[in-house]
């Protein structure tokens, strides 16, 4: 006879290490599962553009991850907050300005200014290469001065003709205590898939 005769000592051996190869995939894959659950419940989400307010950095639904471990969002970011007095629903804007500053919109040129005093000057105009105006219903004329309480945030969208915000008086200014999360990350479309900066 060609084949080997094992004996039930290697038998047991061969055995007991088969269980424990698999205990130790089964218990890695358990572990990686309740890691991956942890993280979703208490840091990410996944949440859906929807309408055209942040054109062209972000369109109608796209799939985003945010984070809600970014407790206080500076100007420039993008987050996702619960708006419960108008539209009663997740929305996504870009913060304009933050807490214990001042915002003045010159809607006739098309210019936010954002100040830590009341005096504005041309070195308050902000960063606006995201800025996308297109034929929207955006017409207010003249000018709107906004101060932002501490805890609060101003923001905007990014198509800024077509976006109900911060400049509406239904919204104003949004309370930090509602924010779901930054926006971190774009999984799809798939030619879109990145880091948001």
């Amino acid at each position: 006879m060609d084949s080997e005769i094992l004996s039930p000592e290697t038998k047991n051996e061969i055995v007991t290490k088969t269980h424990s190869f698999i205990w130790e995939i089964f218990d890695t894959l358990i572990k990686a599962l309740i890691l991956i659950l942890i993280v979703l419940t208490f840091g990410f989400r996944m949440c859906t553009v929807v309408g055209s307010s942040m054109q062209n950095t972000l369109q109608n639904g796209e799939k985003l991850i945010i984070t809600s471990l970014v407790k206080h969002p500076q100007a420039g970011d993008i987050i996702v907050f619960h708006e419960t007095s108008y539209l009663n629903e997740p929305v996504v804007k870009r913060v304009i300005a933050t807490g214990n500053h001042w915002v003045k919109i010159d809607f006739d040129n098309a210019i936010v200014y954002v100040s830590d005093d009341e005096i504005f000057d041309e070195s308050d105009i902000i960063n606006e290469e995201y800025v996308y105006l297109d034929i929207g219903q955006y017409r207010t004329t003249g000018l709107q001065t906004t101060f932002v309480p501490e805890g609060y945030l101003f923001v905007m969208g990014d198509n800024r003709n077509n976006s109900i915000d911060s400049r509406s008086k239904d919204i104003g200014v949004i309370d930090e205590r509602t924010i779901l999360g930054k926006v971190i990350f774009r999984i799809s479309p798939s030619d879109k898939f990145g880091i948001i900066n």
